[in-house]
């Protein structure tokens, strides 16, 4: 009977570890950290002899990119993190919301990804592009902000187009970029440090599992 109450606490435990690691921190819906990066659908480039190609990545993949890159894509999420209403990084987040009639407190990124070029060293200036993907969801789409030159700002022409699975917009430099929604939770998430290990529960985990072993041993003793 020990042995069975034992047993359920750890998977109980070891289920605790898998609902923290994957807990959406203070400005998310979910955990950027689990999310898949949006489906690339199509591009255009403005500048007819750009040779760019571009690519997505998830937050989850930044340590695929350059140093240089992922550190940007770093500063975006502590931005939203540390924002106890997004639209104080930016003033014309609130501008949108307000057209909307949203509530800005309600106001979370469900989407935060780096868009990246290679392929095309020859020249500076690569022009516009014009971007077609397709993330998880945009259930209760509000608006796009682009991290640029360190500050916020929002992508004026980002839709969602009829099929409510397709966001369009057109951007004339790349780097990260959020998706923000209307979220019930909004603001009244508690605080969270991010993709950090949940410690209290792996140590509840490892310890429940010790009990368990002990427990065992015993028993194997008496048998």
């Amino acid at each position: 009977m020990k042995k069975t109450l034992i047993f359920f606490m750890v998977l109980v435990m070891s289920f605790s570890v898998s609902i923290s690691a994957f807990a959406a921190p203070n400005g998310f819906t979910v955990s950027p950290g689990a999310n898949m990066a949006p489906e690339l659908v199509e591009y255009d480039k403005d500048t007819l002899d750009c040779l760019a190609t571009l690519i997505i990545t998830a937050y989850a993949d930044r340590f695929t990119l350059p140093e240089e890159t992922r550190l940007v894509l770093e500063k975006a999420y502590a931005d939203i993190v540390a924002a106890d209403d997004l639209s104080t990084l930016t003033s014309e987040l609130a501008t949108v919301a307000n057209a909307l009639g949203v509530d800005t407190e309600i106001l979370a990124v469900s989407d935060l990804f780096d868009i990246s070029f290679y392929g095309c060293d020859d020249h500076e200036n690569h022009g516009g592009f014009s971007i077609k993907v397709k993330p998880e969801s945009l259930q209760g789409f509000v608006g796009l902000l682009h991290l640029k030159d360190g500050k916020w700002d929002v992508v004026d022409d980002a839709k969602v187009e009829a099929d409510g699975e397709h966001l369009t917009f057109s951007v004339d430099s790349l780097s990260p970029f959020a998706i923000v929604v209307q979220s019930d939770e909004g603001s009244e998430k508690p605080p969270h440090s991010g993709d950090s290990l949940p410690w209290g529960a792996i140590f509840m985990f490892v310890a429940a599992t010790a009990v368990l072993g002990v427990v065992v041993a015993g028993s194997k003793k008496k048998a």
